[in-house]
């Protein structure tokens, strides 16, 4: 629909694409649909949205896995929000509500920078587990390093495992 509306699509024009665009299951539900709703645009898309739309206890799930969702080691703070937020729309999440979740999620390093500011919204959180990220650069590097020096470890071990059940 934001594409119809960037080229300026009338209604016409947008029952013809959306027409093209279904595929599969969708496509086989609009060819089911009587003739009143497959000729205008807006009983189309009322009918649609009716179809595709997310039931109560999906929500619930998405809420539920929106608050157990953590940020990786490798993604960014603003690729982590945009996914928090973009979870947060699905489950009609106010901003609170979101603001408490990313914060939960955050990386343990970032959080506790994050909570020390004490951000008033979302955006100040976003803002301030950006300057965390930019600023804990070297402890995510240690980290990594420190983790390659234990599989390092772990590897010397397995040869030297290996090379005594050879010799046996």
């Amino acid at each position: 629909m934001n594409y119809c509306e960037y080229k300026g699509y009338d209604n016409a024009k947008k029952l013809a694409l959306m027409k093209v665009l279904l595929i599969d299951g969708d496509a086989t539900w609009l060819d089911s649909q009587p003739a009143d709703v497959m000729t205008a645009w807006e009983a189309l898309k009322i009918a649609f949205l009716a179809r595709n739309n997310i039931p109560e206890f999906m929500r619930f799930k998405g809420a539920k896995e929106m608050f157990n969702m953590k940020q990786q080691l490798s993604q960014s703070c603003v690729d982590f929000l945009a996914q928090m937020q973009h979870a947060a729309k699905l489950v009609g999440a106010d901003d609170k509500m979101l603001f408490y979740a990313a914060l939960n999620c955050l990386r343990s390093d970032i959080a506790t920078f994050v909570t020390q500011k004490q951000p008033k919204d979302v955006k100040e959180l976003l803002d301030t587990a950006r300057v965390a990220e930019l600023t804990n650069r070297a402890s995510a590097t240690e980290k990594e390093s420190a983790m390659s020096a234990q599989i390092a470890l772990v590897q010397h071990q397995l040869r030297e495992l290996s090379a005594r059940l050879d010799s046996v």
